[in-house]
C-alpha cells in the first residue's frame, strides 16, 4: 500500500494515495458565509467548483495552520456509483512511502487522537504516521459532499 505522508497540524498524517487525484499550490480560497469551521470554502479546478476542507479540525478541532507553503490535495472519491472530487488543505506533502503490513498498527488507547478518523499508526523508518480513515474524515462532510458531484 502507498500512502502520501502530509502535515496537518504540525503533525505527520498518511492518506492513501489512490484517493489521490492531484496537488495544488493553495490559491484563493473563497470563503461561505455561515459555514462549518472545517469548511474552508470553495476553489475553482478546472472549471468545477470544489469544496475545501481542513481536515485538521476534524481530526482534533485545531484552528488550521494556514501559510504560503500550502497545498491543497484534489481527492477523487467514489461512493455508491457516483463519483466527487474535494480538496483538503494541508502544509505540505512530506513524502510518498511504500508500506506494508507489519508497518501498521493499532492506536493505544490512551491516545489522545481522534479514534473515529485516525484508526491506525504507522511506525516506519523511526517516524510515527498516523492513518487517515478517508471514508470516516469525510462522511463527516457528506452533505458537503452530496452538493460537489461530478
Amino acid at each position: 500500500m502507498q500512502i502520501a505522508v502530509v502535515e496537518i497540524n504540525n503533525r505527520e498524517f498518511g492518506l492513501p494515495i489512490n484517493f489521490l487525484f492531484t496537488i495544488l499550490k493553495a490559491g484563493a480560497i473563497y470563503q461561505v458565509p455561515l459555514s462549518t469551521p472545517e469548511k474552508l470554502g470553495l476553489i475553482n479546478f478546472q472549471g468545477e467548483i470544489l469544496t475545501v476542507f481542513h481536515p485538521g479540525v476534524i481530526i482534533d478541532m485545531k484552528a488550521p495552520v494556514i501559510g504560503q507553503d500550502n497545498v491543497i490535495l484534489i481527492l477523487k472519491i467514489e461512493k455508491q456509483q457516483e463519483t466527487w472530487k474535494v480538496g483538503i488543505l494541508v502544509e505540505r506533502v512530506i513524502d510518498i512511502l511504500q508500506i506494508s503490513e507489519s508497518d501498521i498498527f493499532d492506536i493505544p488507547e490512551e491516545s489522545s487522537v481522534n479514534k473515529n478518523i485516525i484508526n491506525k499508526k504507522i511506525q516506519k523508518e523511526n517516524r510515527h504516521i498516523w492513518l487517515i480513515n478517508l471514508d470516516k474524515l469525510l462522511s463527516t462532510n457528506e452533505t458537503e459532499l452530496s452538493n460537489v458531484r461530478l
